[in-house]
């Protein structure tokens, strides 16, 4: 997956860290975290291959925004666009965040971790069954 360009400036503003791999990767596998260090979450957009990559503080309930993805993905044709999360070798499955042109505005992401390491990523209150 490469990064959304034009989401660049947005990021930097949010000081979000950038990867600048273009594997469909994010951390690395076994990594363990402690409360207050700083994780690393990836959400993926499957249709285009483009990520953007979050530095969210374990044990603190963190707002991810992405600024300028509604217009970033206006000339899509109609039909579902989808989105994973990734970290440190897990995948969430795949959640629609826009179908036939309307946008669930808000998604849930609830990252579980296991004696500090990540064991799920799980989607809650999708706008859509999906």
């Amino acid at each position: 997956m490469k990064l959304i360009p034009s989401l660049l400036a947005a990021l930097v503003a949010a000081q979000n860290t950038i990867d600048q791999s273009s594997a469909a990767t994010c951390g690395v596998a076994g990594t363990t975290y402690a409360t207050l260090d700083l994780g690393i979450i990836c959400i993926g957009f499957p249709k285009t291959q483009e990520k953007v990559v979050f530095t969210p503080i374990v044990d603190r309930f963190e707002s991810l925004q992405i600024k300028g993805l509604w217009d970033y993905f206006a000339d899509q044709p109609s039909g579902d666009l989808t989105m994973i999360a990734l970290s440190n070798g897990q995948e969430s499955r795949q959640v629609i965040f826009q179908r036939d042109g309307m946008v669930a505005p808000i998604v849930n992401l609830v990252v579980t971790l296991t004696n500090g390491e990540v064991t799920s990523l799980d989607w809650k209150n999708s706008c859509y069954e999906d």
